[in-house]
């Protein structure tokens, strides 16, 4: 009987080592499956110490499939029995994917999360936790609070965190994370100066940088970016990533507005809706909707454009927006808002 136990755990061991490395390898579907084994698994075996860790990589399994919904009350599950344990790793952990669950569709919620996965995570250096609630924060234009979290956590870098590939890592995303504040706040020439001092990280650090220089450049450095990310969301969209696709929808609808090509950036925000809504990507879809109530009033369209600012408000207020129509703190978003026109409240 000892050595039946013994096996099925060894079993239920190796299974989640190869739920990982599926969902690593991009087959969710198939990490579900074999994580829901080893879940029943530790159940049924009353090993509620290591339950928590398993959950949380199951919930995390769950995120990127059909089985979307199925995610959130498992990070709750994984949190409650945490707490239970007194395990505040675990805790922070269960808190901090659900912040990242709620990021496409609920950024104030995201952003709640992920505070409470800041407090947790000082006791067990969960550092990432700083900055990502500072993302949200910074997406809700909430600049100062965002400001705060990256510099506690650049403190925490600083201080625990020896020379060293983490270190730099962490230092990248600071410098990161304050050059898109910046941006966000239409201060585009010191966003740059600020990107200067980070690293080469390849694609994403030059997406980064061609985005924030959107408004601040000649017409030929715009239509050059313009260009890259066209070339960029083609690549997106034959790889069937939607949320890449929804995030470089909207810049190239940002450049098409700043060239006066209204009929390309229509084109770009209806393409990137539908990405949205694929994944139910609310936050880009609003972005998306901005871009295209811009396009619309431009082409003359004043009806279509009226019907949109009542979805845009809608929208903004679904993420979290305290003042759909005012977006304070994001410059970037409030020049989509005035080209198109007086808000309709």
């Amino acid at each position: 009987m000892a050595k039946h136990a013994k096996s099925h755990g060894l079993f239920a061991s190796n299974s989640l080592k190869l739920g990982e490395v599926l969902g690593t390898n991009g087959k969710a579907e198939e990490a579900v499956e074999v994580l829901e084994g080893a879940v029943q698994w530790y159940r049924q075996a009353g090993m509620d110490n290591m339950l928590p860790l398993i959950l949380i990589k199951w919930g995390g399994a769950l995120s990127a499939t059909s089985r979307r919904d199925e995610a959130e009350p498992v990070f709750l599950e994984a949190y409650k029995l945490a707490e239970k344990n007194g395990e505040p790793l675990y805790q922070a952990m269960a808190m901090q994917r659900l912040g990242n669950f709620h990021a496409p569709g609920n950024l104030r919620k995201s952003a709640d999360y992920f505070e409470n996965a800041v407090v947790l995570g000082r006791e067990t250096l969960l550092t990432l936790a700083y900055f990502q609630a500072a993302e949200m924060w910074s997406q809700l234009g909430k600049i100062e609070r965002a400001r705060q979290l990256v510099d506690e956590g650049e403190k925490e870098v600083n201080e625990k965190y020896p020379k060293g590939t983490d270190q730099t890592n962490f230092l990248n995303i600071i410098i990161q994370k304050r050059a898109v504040m910046l941006y966000r706040q239409g201060f585009c020439d010191q966003a740059l100066v600020v990107m200067s001092k980070m690293q080469r990280l390849g694609t994403e650090w030059e997406k980064s940088l061609r985005r924030m220089r959107a408004c601040s450049s000649n017409s030929s450095t715009l239509r050059s970016d313009y260009a890259w990310f066209e070339t960029s969301l083609a690549e997106a969209i034959h790889k069937q990533d939607n949320y890449s696709s929804a995030s470089l929808a909207v810049d190239i609808g940002d450049l098409s507005l700043r060239l006066k090509n209204w009929r390309s950036a229509k084109r770009s925000a209806l393409r990137g809706i539908e990405a949205s809504r694929s994944k139910h990507l609310r936050s880009k879809e609003m972005e998306n909707t901005l871009v295209l109530r811009a396009a619309e009033a431009q082409l003359g369209n004043g009806a279509e454009a009226q019907r949109l600012s009542s979805e845009a408000l809608k929208l903004a207020k679904e993420v979290g927006f305290e003042k759909p129509g005012e977006f304070v703190g994001r410059q970037d978003l409030l020049f989509f808002w005035r080209l198109g026109g007086r808000a309709i409240q």
